[in-house]
Formats: structure tokens, sequence, C-alpha cells
């Protein structure tokens, strides 16, 4: 319940039919009421629109091809077209992103980015699958290139000190925000 609204009806079904089938092997009660939970969506982007763009993406992962998207952000006028890897898909405060690398254009030469670019899903406007393989980068690991620091990109780390009070000092203490952070009243 607390994904429905991201996962549009389709994916929704799939995942829950896998989650009864699951339940059904592991012979344990699972009837659990569909009205005890709830996710508050306003402000939500509809993602049923965004279903085959989705499949693509996933059976991209799978076969391990690469894709090439034409993506469109908010401030362009029109979508660019780039070739890219996709490695992992995942959810920050409702909207669905895939975390890539990318991927030689034909006709281009390629240079490395230098970082894994995030590429957020409503703003995929075609996606197509390719027939060029690839493999997963012998470094790449998620939670080091992204998870602990989303949409701040910097070469070195260093450590912060600061003073919260109010409602930010209770919000920031119910979070992890760093595994080395400490917190003193």
């Amino acid at each position: 319940e607390f994904t429905k609204h991201m996962l549009g009806d389709d994916l929704f079904k799939s995942a829950t039919l896998g989650l009864d089938k699951t339940f059904a092997q592991l012979d344990v009660d699972h009837n659990v009421s569909d009205n005890l939970f709830a996710a508050s969506i306003s402000g939500t982007i509809d993602y049923s629109k965004f279903d085959n763009q989705l499949k693509t993406i996933l059976e991209a992962m799978e076969t391990k091809k690469v894709i090439e998207v034409h993506y469109q952000t908010p401030t362009t006028d029109e979508p660019k077209t780039f070739r890219i890897k996709p490695l992992k898909i995942f959810n920050y405060k409702n909207t669905i992103y895939v975390h890539a690398q990318y991927a030689k254009m034909p006709g281009r030469v390629y240079r490395s980015a230098g970082f894994y670019p995030t590429f957020a899903l409503q703003r995929f406007k075609k996606v197509t699958l390719t027939d060029t393989p690839f493999r997963n980068p012998n470094n790449y690991d998620f939670e080091k290139h992204l998870n602990q620091g989303f949409g701040v990109f910097s070469q070195k780390k260093f450590k912060v000190k600061m003073e919260l009070t109010g409602w930010a000092q209770a919000f920031v203490r119910e979070r992890l925000w760093s595994k080395d952070q400490k917190f003193t009243q």
C-alpha cells in the first residue's frame, strides 16, 4: 500500500501477486486487512503513465543491455538523447530515479563523466532497448556513490558540525544522515 501510488496498477498487481504466492509457499497467515495501511500522496507523480519506460529499463537491467533515452528536464525545451547503462532503480521522496552510467553514443568519442548520473523516471520521454551489452562497473557501490548524499556532489568529503533548535533539531535527530553522525543535546 505504501508504494501503490508510485507503481501504477499493473506493477502493483504484479508485486501483490508475487507477495501472495510467497506467503502461500511459507504456510503463514497473511490475512491483514488492506484498510490498515495508507499513503499520503499529495504532490506525487502518477507513474502509471511511465509503465512502458519502466518495463524497458527493467528489461535492460535484467539482460544487461544499454538503453537509448530521450530525457527532458523541466528547464529545457527539447529532450536530449543519451545512451546509458541502467544500474539501479531507487525511490527518494516519492520520486523514482534511475542510477546509471553513460554509454558510448554511436559516432561519438566516449569520455567518462567521472560520476554516475541520476535520472528521474518521469523525465524519460522515450526509452529504447539496444543490442549493445554492458557489464556493471567493478567499482559500482550504490551506497557509496549515492545513498549517503543524494543530490550533493563533491570530490572530497568533510565533517560538518551544526547547531539546531526547535523542530529542525527534532526532525534531524529522528533520521540517519551519515554513518558516523553524533548528536549532543
